[in-house]
């Protein structure tokens, strides 16, 4: 009898280990269903494109974004042409990304080159984020940025795969 109740002890205590590894590979199969190649454009409010001031600025704008996220999770945001690198995570409906460089360089680069230059406003770099954070569309087909983070997109943006 104690043989018998000993072998279901360890039977039943390896659930939990069994259920952890299913989460795993489901975690890990659904971040490689979203690595890839997603593009979208910059959908700009309608208040700014009727705005004088903002108009000339929108002229120069390229609305056009994609974001490659690759398998060995980093991942190359591009938002006006300007890259954006770093890794990339899922927390459930939510795609991560830490942005480790912007336009080739890092963060203290970045910091260091706005103190240097005057035409950059003081602090503008004080209150970024090293994150950018996008919700995952059902069905894992869209992905739609959360406003803040280090991007300063004014309107929506949708990327599709």
């Amino acid at each position: 009898m104690r043989c018998i109740l000993s072998g279901m002890v360890r039977k039943a205590a390896l659930i939990p280990l069994f259920a952890a590894a299913l989460c795993l590979a489901g975690c890990s199969n659904r971040e490689a269903a979203l690595a890839g190649e997603w593009k979208g454009e910059i959908e700009i409010p309608q208040r700014l494109k009727e705005d004088p001031r903002a108009q000339f600025l929108l002229s120069k704008v390229d609305t056009k974004a994609s974001l490659s996220l690759k398998e060995d999770k980093t991942f190359v945001l591009k938002i006006n042409n300007v890259p954006n690198e770093g890794s990339w995570s899922v927390a459930k409906d939510e795609i991560v990304l830490k942005v480790d460089k912007v336009a080739g360089r890092t963060w203290q680069e970045l910091r260091q080159q706005t103190e240097k230059d005057a035409t950059v406003p003081k602090g503008m770099l004080e209150n970024a984020s090293d994150t950018v954070r996008f919700k995952i569309g059902e069905g894992d087909k869209t992905l739609s940025l959360i406003p803040g983070g280090t991007t300063s997109v004014q309107g929506n943006l949708t990327l599709h795969k």
